[in-house]
Protein backbone atom coordinates (compact mmCIF):
# COMPACT_ATOMS: atom_id res chain seq x y z
CA UNK A 1 0.00 0.00 0.00
CA UNK A 2 1.38 3.35 -0.99
CA UNK A 3 1.04 6.05 1.69
CA UNK A 4 0.80 8.89 -0.86
CA UNK A 5 -2.51 9.94 -2.42
CA UNK A 6 -1.49 9.79 -6.12
CA UNK A 7 1.00 6.95 -6.04
CA UNK A 8 2.10 5.58 -9.43
CA UNK A 9 2.80 2.13 -8.02
CA UNK A 10 0.06 -0.42 -8.76
CA UNK A 11 -1.11 -2.88 -6.16
CA UNK A 12 -1.31 -6.66 -6.36
CA UNK A 13 -3.37 -9.19 -4.49
CA UNK A 14 -1.76 -10.13 -1.19
CA UNK A 15 -1.84 -13.83 -2.11
CA UNK A 16 0.28 -13.17 -5.22
CA UNK A 17 2.90 -11.20 -3.30
CA UNK A 18 2.99 -13.74 -0.47
CA UNK A 19 3.40 -16.63 -2.93
CA UNK A 20 6.21 -14.82 -4.75
CA UNK A 21 7.92 -14.12 -1.43
CA UNK A 22 7.78 -17.79 -0.45
CA UNK A 23 8.98 -18.84 -3.93
CA UNK A 24 11.90 -16.42 -3.60
CA UNK A 25 12.90 -17.96 -0.27
CA UNK A 26 12.60 -21.47 -1.75
CA UNK A 27 14.80 -20.44 -4.66
CA UNK A 28 17.40 -18.98 -2.29
CA UNK A 29 17.37 -22.18 -0.25
CA UNK A 30 17.75 -24.38 -3.37
CA UNK A 31 20.70 -22.32 -4.58
CA UNK A 32 22.46 -22.62 -1.25
CA UNK A 33 21.60 -26.29 -0.92
CA UNK A 34 23.13 -26.93 -4.33
CA UNK A 35 26.19 -24.90 -3.32
CA UNK A 36 26.68 -26.38 0.15
CA UNK A 37 24.86 -29.70 0.13
CA UNK A 38 23.83 -30.55 3.67
CA UNK A 39 26.73 -28.67 5.24
CA UNK A 40 28.33 -25.37 4.28
CA UNK A 41 31.60 -25.59 2.43
CA UNK A 42 34.71 -24.29 4.13
CA UNK A 43 36.01 -20.88 3.06
CA UNK A 44 38.95 -22.46 1.24
CA UNK A 45 36.59 -23.66 -1.51
CA UNK A 46 35.63 -20.08 -2.33
CA UNK A 47 38.01 -19.12 -5.16
CA UNK A 48 38.06 -15.36 -4.58
CA UNK A 49 38.40 -15.85 -0.84
CA UNK A 50 41.31 -18.24 -1.36
CA UNK A 51 43.08 -15.89 -3.75
CA UNK A 52 42.68 -12.98 -1.34
CA UNK A 53 43.89 -15.13 1.54
CA UNK A 54 47.04 -16.11 -0.37
CA UNK A 55 47.60 -12.49 -1.35
CA UNK A 56 47.27 -11.56 2.32
CA UNK A 57 49.91 -14.12 3.30
CA UNK A 58 52.23 -12.95 0.50
CA UNK A 59 51.83 -9.32 1.55
CA UNK A 60 52.69 -10.19 5.15
CA UNK A 61 55.88 -11.92 3.92
CA UNK A 62 56.71 -8.96 1.69
CA UNK A 63 56.20 -6.58 4.61
CA UNK A 64 58.69 -8.56 6.70
CA UNK A 65 61.20 -8.55 3.84
CA UNK A 66 60.87 -4.79 3.28
CA UNK A 67 61.20 -4.14 7.03
CA UNK A 68 64.37 -6.26 7.00
CA UNK A 69 65.67 -4.25 4.03
CA UNK A 70 64.99 -1.07 5.97
CA UNK A 71 66.98 -2.43 8.92
CA UNK A 72 69.89 -3.34 6.63
CA UNK A 73 69.69 0.13 5.12
CA UNK A 74 70.43 1.60 8.53
CA UNK A 75 73.41 -0.75 8.86
CA UNK A 76 74.78 0.30 5.46
CA UNK A 77 74.50 3.94 6.43
CA UNK A 78 76.19 3.36 9.78
CA UNK A 79 79.02 1.45 8.06
CA UNK A 80 79.23 4.33 5.58
CA UNK A 81 78.52 2.10 2.58
CA UNK A 82 75.73 4.54 1.64
CA UNK A 83 76.15 8.28 1.67
CA UNK A 84 73.47 10.58 3.15
CA UNK A 85 71.70 11.18 -0.19
CA UNK A 86 71.52 7.48 -1.14
CA UNK A 87 70.38 6.59 2.36
CA UNK A 88 67.54 9.13 2.29
CA UNK A 89 66.39 8.05 -1.18
CA UNK A 90 66.36 4.38 -0.22
CA UNK A 91 64.67 5.15 3.10
CA UNK A 92 61.93 7.12 1.34
CA UNK A 93 61.41 4.34 -1.22
CA UNK A 94 61.22 1.63 1.45
CA UNK A 95 58.89 3.70 3.64
CA UNK A 96 56.53 4.24 0.70
CA UNK A 97 56.58 0.52 -0.10
CA UNK A 98 55.79 -0.32 3.52
CA UNK A 99 52.87 2.13 3.54
CA UNK A 100 51.45 0.66 0.30
CA UNK A 101 51.78 -2.87 1.63
CA UNK A 102 50.06 -1.93 4.89
CA UNK A 103 47.17 -0.31 2.98
CA UNK A 104 46.81 -3.44 0.80
CA UNK A 105 46.90 -5.69 3.86
CA UNK A 106 44.17 -3.64 5.53
CA UNK A 107 41.99 -3.76 2.40
CA UNK A 108 42.35 -7.51 2.04
CA UNK A 109 41.80 -8.02 5.76
CA UNK A 110 38.59 -6.01 5.51
CA UNK A 111 37.41 -8.08 2.52
CA UNK A 112 38.19 -11.38 4.29
CA UNK A 113 36.38 -10.21 7.40
CA UNK A 114 33.31 -9.14 5.41
CA UNK A 115 33.24 -12.47 3.57
CA UNK A 116 33.50 -14.37 6.85
CA UNK A 117 30.70 -12.31 8.40
CA UNK A 118 28.49 -12.78 5.34
CA UNK A 119 29.07 -16.52 5.38
CA UNK A 120 28.26 -16.68 9.09
CA UNK A 121 25.02 -14.77 8.51
CA UNK A 122 24.05 -17.14 5.71
CA UNK A 123 24.82 -20.13 7.93
CA UNK A 124 22.50 -18.67 10.58
CA UNK A 125 19.81 -17.78 8.04
CA UNK A 126 19.73 -21.15 6.29
CA UNK A 127 18.12 -23.14 9.16
CA UNK A 128 15.68 -20.30 9.86
CA UNK A 129 14.54 -20.22 6.21
CA UNK A 130 14.19 -24.01 6.20
CA UNK A 131 12.06 -23.90 9.34
CA UNK A 132 9.96 -21.02 7.99
CA UNK A 133 9.21 -22.84 4.75
CA UNK A 134 8.24 -26.01 6.63
CA UNK A 135 5.68 -24.34 8.89
CA UNK A 136 4.60 -21.17 7.05
CA UNK A 137 1.61 -22.71 5.25
CA UNK A 138 0.25 -24.12 8.49
CA UNK A 139 0.40 -20.77 10.29
CA UNK A 140 -2.85 -18.83 10.60
CA UNK A 141 -1.70 -15.87 12.70
CA UNK A 142 -0.58 -13.02 10.38
CA UNK A 143 1.48 -11.44 13.16
CA UNK A 144 3.47 -14.66 13.64
CA UNK A 145 3.92 -15.02 9.87
CA UNK A 146 5.20 -11.45 9.68
CA UNK A 147 7.60 -11.98 12.61
CA UNK A 148 9.02 -15.12 11.03
CA UNK A 149 9.50 -13.39 7.67
CA UNK A 150 11.22 -10.45 9.35
CA UNK A 151 13.56 -12.88 11.10
CA UNK A 152 14.96 -14.13 7.77
CA UNK A 153 14.60 -11.08 5.53
CA UNK A 154 16.25 -7.71 5.79
CA UNK A 155 13.60 -6.15 3.60
CA UNK A 156 11.77 -6.65 0.32
CA UNK A 157 11.22 -4.26 -2.56
CA UNK A 158 7.98 -4.46 -4.55
CA UNK A 159 7.43 -2.73 -7.89
CA UNK A 160 4.59 -2.97 -10.39
CA UNK A 161 4.41 -0.75 -13.45
CA UNK A 162 1.23 0.50 -15.11
CA UNK A 163 1.50 -2.03 -17.94
CA UNK A 164 1.80 -5.00 -15.57
CA UNK A 165 -1.32 -6.90 -14.51
CA UNK A 166 -2.29 -9.64 -12.06
CA UNK A 167 0.70 -11.46 -10.62
CA UNK A 168 3.15 -9.73 -12.98
CA UNK A 169 5.36 -7.63 -10.68
CA UNK A 170 8.90 -7.38 -9.38
CA UNK A 171 9.76 -8.49 -5.85
CA UNK A 172 13.36 -8.29 -4.66
CA UNK A 173 14.29 -9.92 -1.36
CA UNK A 174 17.18 -8.73 0.79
Amino acid sequence: ICPRKFCTNKSSRFEFVEAELINGLKKWLRQHHAQWGNYPLPESNNTIYTIKQKAFENLKKELKEVALQKDRLHDFFEKQIYDQKTYEERLKTLTERIQKIVVNIEEIQSFLSEQKNQEEEEKKTWPAVTQLLEIYAALTDPVLKNQMLKAVLGHATYRKEKNQHGNDFILILY
